[in-house]
């Protein structure tokens, strides 16, 4: 099916070639989501540093400590990984790029058994299946991977007597990770009575939400509660959980119907001129089209024929523009300098705003207030 130029669903564009600018997100190969996928994965690989903090001691096979010089074999890891970020980012082969990462990812995980981390587990399974990609079943290869994630993760839990008492979680927040905040509140409740809520409140979200994910309905639900649960996490532990909880946000962008066309109006000239400017230069002219006629007051944004005004036009356009998950993302990997239990906060402050309802309330005050001034 074409429409407005665009192939299926809208994430493919008929017949164009790739833009002088090397980092566009529209490709004639792969969906937007996809492409936004590898290039924040790379991004998140190249800030968490997977190979050139890499110790090459302790492989979990004995064969690798045979080799009289591993340190040429690490610094052809870290030269094949820059390659390899190097073409996810300018669409060149980022499918190709994409496995020369996973692989030496792999390999480094083989090489030092105490490197080993389920962050970077899933940040490997999820680039092996983003190179995977095709047309037909490949977004659906990802979606089932977000899927498993959380339902082996709850079903584990479920099954674990430490978790299902409480004792995993009070003795990693007091001992391994000396949670100040979680100490306070066991202060004011009996023994193991929060490190229960907690326990129970991570299996139930966690089934909940591979259930959810399993029909289209509930995508938006699911995400929201991965979300709350990752940035509660972050609040707590004030920990960002290495690459986990950037790669799981990632991995929500297969579950995001991208629209056919967004077509955004602006109320001041100037305005119209600049953001016109950038989505030019980052190509997203094609896909993010701006209305050159002014509108009276506010913002407004159509998709799919569907009108959306003030903050809810605000919410639909954060919603499917990619520099929102780049900042999403880079926030996560900047140091939190002790303080990531602020950016569970703001994401929590930021899903409450996405929510639809809470975009419509908004919506009524401006209206109002736009009334009460012209009275």
């Amino acid at each position: 099916m074409e429409r407005n130029g665009f192939i299926g669903n809208g994430l493919l564009l008929k017949k164009q070639k790739m833009a002088k600018f090397p980092f566009t997100l529209i490709s004639s190969k792969i969906p937007l989501n996809v492409n936004l996928m590898f290039k924040l994965l790379a991004i998140t690989i190249l800030a968490n540093s997977y190979l050139y903090n890499t110790s090459l001691k302790l492989p979990f096979l004995d064969i690798l400590n045979e080799i009289s010089d591993p340190s040429f074999i690490l610094w052809t890891a870290i030269l094949i990984t820059m390659i390899g970020l190097f073409l996810m980012f300018i669409n060149l082969f980022p499918s190709i790029g994409g496995f020369m990462v996973s692989l030496t990812i792999f390999i480094s995980i083989l090489w030092c058994r105490p490197c080993y981390a389920d962050s970077r587990m899933y940040i490997f399974s999820l680039l092996i299946l983003l190179t995977l990609y095709q047309k037909d079943y490949g977004i659906k290869i990802l979606q089932i991977q977000v899927i498993i994630l959380y339902f082996g993760s709850g079903l584990n839990k479920l099954f674990d007597l430490d978790w299902l008492t409480g004792v995993y979680i009070d003795n990693w927040l007091t001992k391994t990770l000396d949670s100040s905040l979680y100490k306070t509140l066991t202060t004011l409740t009996p023994t193991l009575m929060v490190a229960k809520f907690m326990s129970w409140s991570v299996i139930l979200v966690e089934i909940v939400i591979s259930i959810f994910f399993i029909s289209k309905k509930y995508y938006k639900t699911a995400i929201w509660l991965g979300v709350f649960l990752h940035s509660s996490s972050m609040i707590v532990t004030n920990s960002v959980f290495g690459s986990f909880v950037a790669g799981v946000f990632i991995s929500y962008l297969a579950y995001i119907n991208w629209p056919n066309q967004i077509i955004i109006s602006l109320p001041n000239s100037r305005n119209l001129n600049y953001i016109s400017k950038l989505h030019s230069f980052l190509n997203f002219k094609n896909f993010y089209k701006i209305n050159t006629t002014p509108i009276s007051y506010g913002i407004k944004c159509s998709i799919n024929n569907k009108e959306y005004s003030n903050f809810t036009a605000i919410q639909q356009i954060l919603l499917y523009h990619p520099i929102f998950y780049f900042f999403i993302v880079g926030l996560i990997l900047f140091p939190g300098l002790g303080y990531n239990w602020v950016k569970g906060i703001f994401f929590i402050l930021i899903s409450i705003l996405m929510i639809p309802i809470v975009g419509k309330i908004i919506d009524r005050f401006i209206l109002l207030a736009i009334k009460n001034k012209s009275n």
